[in-house]
């Protein structure tokens, strides 16, 4: 399990060196949709821990988005420097519409509800912007139709 993570490890900051060899200084961004939210969750949370020594991964996220997130991210220590890593925005656009998360997530997930919070880390809570869709009555499934809609609509620039 070790061999593992250490060959995920160096294999991440050989394509890190590679991805800044060809695109210069262009920022990532993380979209999640469903369950990717998930993925872009773990991703981050990996990355931090990489970033420890690897202090160059410092400024090679732009923005994430999250749409109708499956993952909740609460205000647990376990969260607290999960957007450490991020540059630019961080956008979670939800309905409360979303039958398949209510029913799949008991009402606990960020598709649902705005993103909570961080009280003590200024700069984090200024880069969260939540984005309701409810007042389209958007589903789970809807999404991916209304995405060109909704690109449009967070701005990443």
């Amino acid at each position: 399990m070790c061999k593992i993570k250490i060959e995920y490890k160096s294999n991440f900051i050989f394509l890190y060196s590679n991805f800044r060899a060809i695109f210069k200084f262009q920022l990532i961004t993380f979209m999640g949709y469903g369950l990717g939210a998930n993925l872009v969750k773990y991703t981050l949370m990996e990355l931090n821990k990489i970033a420890i020594n690897n202090p160059e991964i410092n400024d090679l996220i732009g923005n994430v988005v999250f749409i109708g997130g499956a993952t909740n991210i609460n205000k647990k220590e376990k969260y607290k420097n999960l957007f450490d890593l991020v540059g630019g925005k961080i956008i979670n656009i939800y309905s409360s519409y979303d039958d398949s998360l209510k029913i799949i997530y008991n009402n606990d997930c960020i598709g649902l509800k705005p993103l909570d919070i961080f009280e003590d880390n200024f700069e984090i809570n200024s880069a969260i912007h939540n984005i309701d869709l409810s007042y389209l009555k958007i589903n789970h499934k809807d999404y991916k139709n209304e995405l060109g809609k909704i690109i449009e609509k967070i701005n990443l620039n």
